[in-house]
């Protein structure tokens, strides 16, 4: 119970103070591709087979290390004409009931190919809008409160904050290719991302010298229809913020039955030196269930009992799919 304690207040403090090495870290999914505009903008809109997707997820991690970390995403996107699409998501992300997060975006798509053809798709994408970051001062806990191995809660903090919110303008660009071979037997596709582009200032001290960095994002992957109604999607990404990097690894199989107009999806994951995760779903008619669990294997394992984070979404289409292939959620 004091480890679980330790690492509750050392948390807590770690995303308040900006330590280094977890200075302003976005959160990560493991459904990543659930919402994908929100990883890339170029996704926003681009659909072959669909009018407008809508998608929510909702995480929660290290509770059983008594810290409870939550994300919820909400996101909306359509395809306006054969060349745009547009969209917006909104993102909370809470720790501890200390710091949040909280991001409202919108989203804009342009596919620089032709319309017409399905081999070669590249499209363009650029996100406007606003990140609030709030801290509760008072479920905050600091060291020069604990006095002879007791902590006094009148005793002054020592700390001095100049804000307890802040509000930051965000930018993200992402560019996106999607490929058609082999009579859609062979779908690849990968995407770059940036986020942050305006490198905002985010101190709560007030310090100038302290901007949110820039996320780069790097995923690609491909879907391999390899017999009837049964549909192979190894995939990964790279993800990098300041000095911090994140490296998922991995392969979805759905297969298709048509008796039950359903798709079953499984797969497992590999998030480098952090966690193996392993996610579960179906799609019935137009809406996308899944499930996923991360085994923790980062250095917290003995803290956690190796249990991580729990992650559920829900992605809701505007038409069915005409092929048997699983609902892109990339």
């Amino acid at each position: 119970m004091k480890a679980k304690k330790i690492i509750f207040i050392s948390l807590s403090l770690m995303f308040v103070l900006n330590i280094r090495f977890l200075f302003a870290q976005d959160p990560h999914l493991s459904q990543y591709d659930a919402s994908p505009m929100i990883i890339n903008a170029g996704t926003t809109g681009m659909f072959d087979n669909e009018k407008f997707r809508g998608a929510t997820q909702f995480r929660n991690q290290w509770s059983s290390a008594g810290c409870n970390y939550t994300t919820t995403t909400l996101s909306f996107d359509m395809a306006y004409d054969e060349r745009w699409g547009f969209g917006c998501y909104i993102i909370n992300d809470d720790a501890l009931q200390v710091y949040n997060a909280f991001n409202f975006v919108g989203s804009a798509a342009y596919r620089i190919t032709e319309p017409g053809q399905k081999k070669i798709k590249l499209a363009v994408g650029l996100q406007a809008g606003v990140i609030n970051k709030s801290i509760k001062m008072q479920k905050l806990l600091f060291d020069n409160q604990y006095s002879n191995g007791n902590f006094d809660s009148d005793l002054p903090t020592g700390e001095v904050f100049q804000h307890n919110s802040r509000i930051m303008p965000e930018v993200n660009f992402g560019i996106r290719y999607d490929g058609n071979f082999k009579e859609d037997k062979i779908k690849p596709y990968a995407g770059i991302a940036i986020s942050h582009v305006t490198n905002p200032r985010e101190s709560f001290y007030g310090a100038k010298d302290s901007h949110l960095p820039l996320k780069y994002f790097v995923n690609g992957g491909a879907q391999f229809d390899v017999s009837e109604g049964l549909v192979l999607d190894p995939k990964f990404y790279f993800m990098r913020q300041r000095n911090v990097n994140d490296i998922n690894i991995g392969m979805d199989i759905s297969y298709l039955i048509e008796q039950f107009e359903m798709t079953v999806i499984g797969g497992g994951f590999y998030r480098f030196k952090d966690a193996a995760i392993i996610d579960l779903g179906f799609k019935l008619k137009n809406v996308t269930y899944m499930m996923s669990y991360d085994l923790n294997i980062s250095y917290l394992k003995k803290f956690t009992n190796s249990r991580g984070g729990l992650e559920f979404s829900v992605i809701f289409t505007g038409a069915s799919m005409k092929s048997s292939q699983v609902p892109s959620k990339r």
